[in-house]
């Protein structure tokens, strides 16, 4: 799963500016008219990020009043540098999929709190981390093994990077399989 940061391709751009319309939010020019890809993180694939989740899920069950809604949950997900709440239902959909229209700076809330919560040391840079941002082609052919708590650091470690890319550039975030 990557997470793209930038422009959002079509149509998720213009499913998002029909949701904050209503709403009754302006979805801001500068979404539309930034780069398309500022920043692209790998965070592996749906299987990955589901580990991820019941992670995520566990350290929420023993705090009681957490609950992550900025996580990604779908196929495609899509943040943008934006306060708000997501429905309950997710808003857009590529035609096919339902696809979540969530808040990056909630995001980031969020993953503090998980960092807070957990045990794994959240928010160490994993090995091969920085390999895989500067040089995905030799990332792609070393034959990197990762243990499951690493995985979920990474996958933690990317969707603070992408939220963060996302409020510094005013650009949105597309989690795609």
């Amino acid at each position: 799963m990557d997470l793209v940061i930038g422009r959002l391709i079509s149509p998720f751009g213009e499913a998002a500016a029909r949701a904050f319309n209503r709403r009754g939010i302006l979805y801001p020019p500068e979404w539309s008219n930034c780069p398309e890809n500022i920043a692209t993180i790998d965070i592996f694939n749906l299987a990955s990020v589901n580990v991820f989740l019941e992670h995520a899920r566990k350290i929420a069950d023993v705090s009681a009043g957490t609950n992550f809604r900025h996580l990604p949950t779908h196929v495609y997900d899509v943040w943008l540098p934006s306060d708000f709440e997501p429905t309950t239902e997710p808003e857009i959909s590529n035609g096919h999929w339902p696809v979540p229209l969530l808040s990056s700076i909630r995001l980031l809330t969020e993953l503090d709190q998980m960092r807070r919560l957990s045990h794994l040391d959240l928010g160490n840079v994993p090995s091969t981390y920085e390999l895989m941002r500067n040089n995905p082609r030799e990332f792609y052919r070393a034959d990197i093994r990762l243990d499951e708590n690493t995985v979920i650091q990474w996958i933690w470690y990317g969707l603070q990077e992408a939220a963060e890319l996302s409020l510094r550039n005013s650009a949105p975030v597309l989690a795609a399989e």
